[in-house]
């Protein structure tokens, strides 16, 4: 019989890489927008571990001479090189599959086993997927094809004991929907940050880009930090941060759907097919008609939703009861 002491027995304590960003151990993302500077965040994380340079909030993880691991899961290799020369960063030290140009599918078993037995010859703690959608052939939007691709990845990072993140895309955001970036909003199946024990967004809310914690399963969350790619003086593109920004960690006032939804009902029940067809026409996903569900308390009434608290609620109910 086993029992949690073998666990603790078995597994060290939490370490981090990036203290309340990104921990060692397990899977954490980076999400935003095509073409908003994902990667470019990520290769200064790389520059901060390599170099012991502050960190985005300026912590400072100490002098070491390991090795990160890069996989370009998007044939985008000569950006990665150019990038890595302009900032002169220790390019023995940036590891890359064994095959250099190569772009590694994740989800083929083989394939993976290589990356797998690359992190442990090189003994690689920090490693980055560039990017998750690139990284494998099968259905994004598929539950069982996401858990197939992250549960083995995640097995990974538990057994080796390594920080590994995973730069993924967020689908366009719809008119009603606020600036931040929410779970809702990143692409694929909900497995894909089932699988991370942290989710961080580069977003730009009111005009400031920003670096923001939307999940965070180990800590409480850390304040966002204000960042923008712009060129150095060299004419080259870098990145810099402004440290800790002096907001609330979220400016989300209201739910958009929320509102949507209880205006839907204020008139009496509807079934849920109606209403996902009123919510596709306004850019509504199903993700956000449930969580303004659970927001606003709605009941369900057979196959009806009614809103709680309602002269329509109780008359129904009686209705039902006296039947």
């Amino acid at each position: 019989m086993s029992t949690v002491k073998d666990l603790i027995d078995l597994l060290p304590t939490i370490e981090w890489l990036w203290p309340s960003w990104i921990p060692r151990g397990f899977v954490s993302m980076l999400a935003g927008y095509q073409g908003e500077g994902k990667s470019y965040v990520a290769l200064s994380m790389v520059r901060s571990f390599l170099f012991d340079q502050p960190w985005p909030d300026g912590f400072r993880s100490g002098k070491t001479e390991k090795k990160v691991l890069w996989l370009d899961c998007e044939a985008r290799q000569a950006t990665l090189s150019q990038r890595c020369s302009q900032w002169k960063l220790p390019v023995d030290r940036i590891v890359i599959p064994d095959e250099p140009l190569s772009t590694p599918d994740l989800g083929n078993p083989n394939e993976r086993q290589k990356v797998i037995n690359l992190i442990i010859r090189e003994d690689i703690p920090f490693v980055i997927v560039d990017s998750l959608s690139g990284s494998h052939t099968t259905e994004e939007t598929s539950n069982r094809d996401m858990a197939n691709l992250l549960r083995p990845l995640s097995i990974l990072a538990r057994d080796r004991n390594i920080a590994l993140l995973t730069i993924h895309h967020v689908r366009k955001r719809h008119e009603n929907e606020p600036e931040e970036i929410t779970l809702e909003r990143i692409r694929g199946a909900m497995a894909i940050t089932q699988f991370c024990i942290s989710v961080m967004v580069k977003e730009t809310v009111k005009g400031v880009q920003r670096l923001r914690m939307e999940k965070c399963n180990l800590v409480q969350k850390p304040h966002p930090i204000g960042v923008s790619i712009k060129e150095n003086e060299q004419g080259y593109g870098d990145v810099y941060f402004t440290g800790p920004l002096d907001i609330p960690v979220s400016s989300i006032d209201y739910d958009p759907a929320a509102d949507w939804l209880a205006e839907e009902l204020a008139e009496g029940p509807l079934d849920f097919h109606t209403l996902s067809e009123h919510a596709h026409d306004l850019g509504i996903s199903w993700r956000q008609i449930y969580k303004a569900h659970r927001i606003l308390g709605v009941k369900k009434l057979g196959r009806k939703w009614v809103l709680p608290n309602t002269s329509l609620f109780f008359e129904t109910t009686k209705i039902q009861e006296d039947l």
